[in-house]
């Protein structure tokens, strides 16, 4: 079973170097331990700090981050983990400013980031809400001079729809758009 750090502590404890982000990754990717995809060998010794597994048998080079959202970051493991760590055990996430603050990476690096992250978390193939949705619509923006409603030219629509529990007293799962 993969190990989750849930508090600050246990997180600071589990990823102490770049090198134990990159074999929690592996251990995330391969959970029965890296395996060659060209001869199916498990006998892959590490180097270049583990970012690189490099099979005995065929020689073929396998990179751990390679086909990940890690893949050609050059910021460290450690604010990717760190920052996926504080969106998903947060209650109301996170934002970009804070985590910059607390990680110490600059702002727009951290709003790509967690832009990446949010990406990955949705569900394509997400099941369809249940039979008794409600649907209503908004606009965003501030106050504008002119035509109020659906004429104002520069407020964004948004359009929601979120589905009913049985007894109609609970909110369930939501879709925006």
């Amino acid at each position: 079973m993969i190990e989750f750090p849930n508090t600050d502590h246990e997180f600071e404890e589990l990823f102490k170097t770049e090198k134990d982000c990159v074999e929690y990754i592996i251990s995330v990717r391969w959970p029965d331990g890296p395996t060659c995809p060209i001869c199916f060998s498990r006998n892959l010794w590490r180097n270049h700090n583990g970012l690189v597994l490099e099979c005995s048998a065929c020689g073929h080079k396998v990179r751990p981050l390679v086909g990940t959202i890690f893949q050609d970051t050059r910021a460290p493991l450690k604010s990717w983990l760190k920052i996926a760590w504080s969106i998903t055990s947060q209650k109301y996430g996170s934002n970009a400013t804070g985590l910059a603050r607390t990680i110490g990476l600059d702002r727009s690096t951290t709003w790509n980031i967690l832009h990446k992250l949010r990406r990955t978390m949705v569900r394509f193939e997400r099941e369809k809400l249940t039979p008794v949705v409600e649907v209503d619509e908004t606009y965003y923006g501030g106050p504008e001079k002119g035509k109020p409603g659906r004429g104002a030219e520069k407020k964004a629509l948004i359009i929601l729809a979120t589905e009913l529990s049985p007894d109609l007293k609970n909110l369930g799962r939501i879709r925006l758009a």
